[in-house]
């Protein structure tokens, strides 16, 4: 029981880091912080429970499937190459530090996504928590273009581009990049659920298309040159590997 709760408890995690990831540093270190630590207790309960069960030391607990093992396996010989440079650094302090607070927590958090990520509920309320979050995002864009200034972080309004929570507008034009195929990708799926009525149907496309035409939106008030080719990229790929998405692909790459 505490196992399973243990990964739920990793799911909601996760799905905070997404929420606050516009708007907090310390919120993102806090909540990956929490999942690490879950995901590792998670892993000693299971590998207690299978020496229970076998009354041996067993490493079932930390045992991956044929699928995960194929990414997990290259991620962590990545790791064991970055600890082995450690030794070979002229600054060894700086280095693993460097290595613990990055590389190995990177690491730990892409093990944390693969292990709760395993079905397509849990990924599609990911995806909706990263969805309202961008939406909050977006309107605060949207009034510091207005009045000047972001609500969360007092942002003044530079050069008449718009940045929101982030530094730098190129910045926040860099996250839209990953957010705007996810809002595209959900106008189709909305469209195709036939066992919505066809007034339900409806609202959920129009709203769709007004949040993912507010993200576009957002994104032209940053004049990020680099994020305008990174979509574009993204809509040729969409355009290639989906065509029910050639319509929206051709007008975001025209743009």
């Amino acid at each position: 029981m505490a196992y399973l709760w243990c990964d739920r408890l990793i799911f909601v995690l996760l799905c905070g880091l997404i929420f606050v990831l516009p708007a907090t540093t310390a919120g993102v270190e806090i909540f990956a912080g929490l999942a690490i630590f879950v995901l590792l207790v998670k892993k000693a309960l299971g590998l207690v429970s299978a020496c229970r069960a076998s009354r041996g030391f067993v490493l079932s607990g930390f045992a991956l499937p044929r699928s995960a093992a194929v990414v997990s396996i290259p991620v962590g010989v990545f790791v064991l190459v970055c600890f082995l440079s450690v030794f070979l650094s002229v600054a060894p302090d700086l280095s693993i530090n460097a290595f613990i607070g990055k590389t190995l927590k990177t690491a730990l958090l892409f093990f944390a996504v693969q292990e709760c990520m395993t079905t397509r509920q849990r990924m599609t309320w990911f995806l909706r928590a990263a969805l309202v979050s961008a939406f909050i995002l977006c309107l605060d864009a949207m009034w510091q273009f207005y009045a000047g200034q972001d609500i969360f972080k007092h942002h003044v309004l530079t050069e008449g581009r718009v940045n929101a929570s982030f530094n730098h507008p190129n910045s926040l034009g860099a996250y839209l990049i990953v957010i705007i195929p996810i809002a595209v990708v959900s106008v189709f799926s909305w469209a195709e659920k036939r066992r919505d009525l066809a007034g339900e149907r409806f609202a959920r496309i129009f709203m769709g298309m007004a949040i993912a035409a507010l993200f576009i939106a957002v994104m032209g008030l940053t004049f990020s040159r680099g994020a305008w080719l990174g979509l574009a990229c993204a809509a040729i790929v969409f355009l290639l590997f989906d065509k029910r998405t050639w319509f929206a692909a051709v007008m975001t790459a025209v743009a």
